[in-house]
């Protein structure tokens, strides 16, 4: 019997509360979910910081002093001074050897890219009998390792008069960025629909005006990219340039070995040359990436 006065709670208001089961695989989900893009960027900086501490430990000894450079536990903070570069720059002609590997670039690519675009798009556009041999001997040739060719490329280069000149370097560069551009282009060419080419044809244009106005801007991205990583490989290549240089014509590379020298080691002047000839690759590298995907995702637009 209800006592006047007093009110009882509705049973309704008198059951457990239930959780609601349905939130928890959301909520593990969710969960998982934060923990995998942890694990990822985690992952991410380390390996970037593994390949970014050599770049950081160059650049930062081309701008310590030489009592800073060696000191154990290293310096982290110090004082920075371009005493390596002006040694670098006034007691060594370093410039000399800078022009002479930009001048031994430009030329074997210039070779390479005006010879290995127009191989490249025959092979992979018109079919003949020798078709599948010279694509042999191309991929053979991307085969054979430096070490093997050394001595026939400097008897060849005696035989022609050119040996400790620029064109010793340049013409075996040559012979090994011609078939890499070849080849790589010659994927790409592949790739391009037949459509485009033939509607071109159709309108009068000859094979030379395909390749040049309508192929080429939809590979241009792939060209860059190709003709970079030939400039990198030609840029920093010192195997050859040992050998086949000589004193007045060394590449950069092989002139920062002068700052070897059986007394003392140059190790600051050395980073400082490390520097210098890392940045036009860096600059290259940026101002191409813009076109990359430019060239790729346009040019059919166009």
């Amino acid at each position: 019997m209800n006592m006047p006065g007093k009110s009882h709670p509705s049973p309704s208001l008198l059951r457990p509360i239930r959780r609601d089961r349905t939130l928890a695989p959301v909520r593990s989900a969710r969960l998982a979910f934060t923990w995998s893009v942890t694990a990822r960027c985690v992952l991410v900086i380390l390996v970037f910081l593994f390949f970014a501490f050599p770049i950081y430990w160059l650049v930062t000894l081309s701008f310590k002093a030489d009592t800073d450079a060696w000191v154990i536990p290293p310096k982290w903070t110090f004082a920075p001074t371009l005493a390596h570069y002006q040694k670098l720059i006034t007691t060594w002609p370093f410039f000399t050897y800078y022009l002479n590997s930009f001048i031994v670039v430009c030329g074997a690519l210039f070779v390479s890219v005006l010879l290995g675009v127009p191989l490249a798009y025959a092979l992979a556009r018109f079919k003949w009998r020798q078709t599948r041999n010279i694509s042999f001997i191309i991929l053979n040739q991307l085969m054979m390792p430096p070490a093997a060719v050394v001595v026939p490329f400097y008897l060849i280069c005696r035989q022609l008069g050119i040996l400790q000149t620029l064109w010793a370097p340049m013409l075996v560069y040559v012979a090994f960025t011609l078939p890499f551009i070849t080849w790589i282009m010659k994927g790409f060419f592949e790739s391009v629909p037949h459509d485009i080419e033939e509607a071109a044809l159709v309108d009068g244009a000859g094979n030379f005006q395909v390749l040049w106005h309508i192929v080429l801007p939809l590979v241009l991205g792939a060209l860059s990219s190709t003709t970079l990583l030939a400039a990198i490989t030609i840029w920093n290549e010192f195997f050859f340039a040992l050998v086949l240089t000589g004193t007045t014509t060394y590449t950069a590379p092989v002139a920062i070995m002068g700052l070897w020298t059986q007394y003392t080691v140059y190790w600051g002047s050395i980073a400082a040359g490390g520097v210098l000839i890392s940045l036009p690759i860096v600059i290259v590298g940026l101002i191409v990436q813009r076109h990359l995907v430019t060239g790729l995702t346009f040019g059919a637009v166009k």
